[in-house]
């Protein structure tokens, strides 16, 4: 169900979350999607993971950057809540308003770009509702924590 990428990486998901084909779930570029809880009304949280497209072309800041910025495009409003670069990585805490199913959805995401080797960067994000949000940030720390280089050792 993953996509081909320049260097395999391997990680750990959660038990109650789910790999579903990136295809299907919109997101053909990504390594993987995973769906996790719902909530009453059928909101499912997600994380997407891809590869950087070009990880030379700037620090993980100048893509972190970007990646806000093309939110602008497809969102009502977006909003910066938060920003940490934690040793190399980085992430930050974003709020938007989507349209979902012809109506304004507010949905918060937790981006995280990770080195895996030198030249190679992985996004992983979350998007989850506020409601949802303190239930799966701790199982997306996790994953993300696990993103690393599948050397084949």
């Amino acid at each position: 169900m993953t996509n081909t990428i320049t260097l395999p990486v391997r990680f750990r998901l959660a038990d109650d979350w789910r790999p579903v084909d990136p295809g299907r779930a919109g997101a053909a570029e990504a390594a993987l999607v995973a769906i996790g809880p719902s909530t009453s009304d059928g909101f499912a949280a997600s994380i997407i993971l891809t590869e950087l497209a070009d990880p030379g072309a700037g620090s993980l800041s100048d893509i972190a950057d970007r990646a806000l910025g093309s939110l602008v495009r497809v969102s009502r409003t977006v909003s910066l809540l938060r920003r940490s670069t934690p040793e190399a990585a980085i992430t930050q805490l974003v709020r938007l308003t989507v349209p979902i199913g012809g109506a304004d959805r507010e949905v918060l995401q937790c981006h995280a770009f990770v080195p895996v080797s030198e030249g190679l960067a992985m996004q992983a994000v979350l998007t989850t509702t506020p409601e949802q949000f303190d239930h799966v940030i701790g199982e997306f720390g996790e994953f993300v924590g696990s993103i690393e280089a599948d050397t084949g050792a």
